[in-house]
């Protein structure tokens, strides 16, 4: 191959390789304004989104305000009634209590908040606080157990050691019993 020859193909590839560069930038070029516009798109979702998260942010700080408002007034509403009154879980433990109910238990430590049912009447039958009358401690705490899992039970006398009385009423709910 002569010299000439060989400038020439060189030409040619350098022409080629400087076409095929242009198509390339084009291409670049081209990639860059398509990610250009989808980063714009992008910024605008993501400010979007960040409002509406701030929206949400700011309705759930209303709304929990709104419910320990509700909650203090229910807490009020509870103290102010002279019955007991408590409500339980669908698992059967405490979730509510006003001051009347605990008292019935003469600061038995043992009673708080998440105690179960169950429990409930062994405390009342080991410290006596109750007059199970002829029945023994665990005929009458199966008795009321069994009463306490009926869908309606009927209310109650449960007489105690100091020969107060108390009608003892459960209301049972979908999600909670009221006793």
């Amino acid at each position: 191959m002569t010299l000439a020859r060989q400038l020439i193909a060189e030409r040619r590839a350098r022409l080629s390789a400087e076409h095929l560069l242009i198509l390339k930038q084009a291409e670049l070029s081209l990639a860059n304004q398509k990610l250009g516009l989808r980063a714009e798109g992008l910024s605008v979702e993501v400010d979007t989104v960040c409002s509406q998260n701030e929206q949400v942010i700011s309705d759930l700080g209303a709304d929990t305000q709104q419910v320990q408002i509700a909650e203090q007034r229910l807490s009020l509403a509870l103290e102010i009634l002279k019955n007991g009154f408590a409500v339980f879980d669908t698992s059967s433990r405490l979730l509510i209590a006003n001051l009347a109910y605990f008292s019935i238990f003469d600061g038995l430590r043992a009673m708080r908040l998440s105690v179960s049912y169950s429990d409930i009447l062994s405390f009342v039958t080991q410290e006596s606080i109750v007059d199970i009358g002829y029945w023994g401690s665990a005929q009458w705490w199966q008795i009321m157990l069994q009463r306490w899992q009926a869908l309606q039970p009927k209310p109650k006398n449960i007489k105690f050691w100091n020969g107060q009385m108390l009608r003892l009423i459960d209301q049972g709910g979908s999600t909670e019993s009221y006793c």
